[in-house]
């Protein structure tokens, strides 16, 4: 679970680094560099796809898939407005391989509070897959 969250810490400080290198237009119009483009989101989201894949290998225990599950999840929650959030976002996909090994009473907790912290309305089809698994499985 640690390295999973320096992986996050480092994609918030990358981001944070691209933002102030670039110029206050960057990426108006499409000119300059835009912050919303840098090479960390990718390498961000391809960290947390390893770690995932690396994870599973090691057979965790639900407690520690709860605690993935959950950070993965709600991450999002606090970086709305900011160049990171669609990539936050998008990881909750990554979450459809560990929500099975999730105990019911877990799924089902995290399908509530899933239904109100990313209403329908803002689901893309990647969390809508993610609301559904929790749901079928918290049943």
């Amino acid at each position: 679970m640690t390295e999973l969250l320096e992986i996050y810490e480092q994609y918030y400080r990358a981001c944070a680094d691209a933002r102030s290198k670039a110029s206050p237009f960057a990426g108006v119009w499409g000119m300059g560099e835009d912050p919303k483009l840098a090479q960390c989101h990718d390498a961000f989201y391809e960290g947390v796809q390893a770690w995932v894949q690396r994870f599973e290998a090691a057979g965790p225990d639900e407690n520690a898939v709860s605690q993935a599950v959950r950070h993965i999840l709600g991450a999002a929650l606090d970086h709305r407005g900011e160049d990171v959030y669609w990539y936050l976002y998008a990881a909750h996909g990554l979450t459809l391989s560990l929500i099975p090994r999730l105990s019911p009473g877990d799924r089902e907790a995290l399908w509530q509070w899933y239904d109100v912290s990313y209403p329908k309305r803002d689901r893309l089809p990647v969390q809508q897959q993610v609301w559904k698994l929790l749901k079928k499985g918290g049943k």
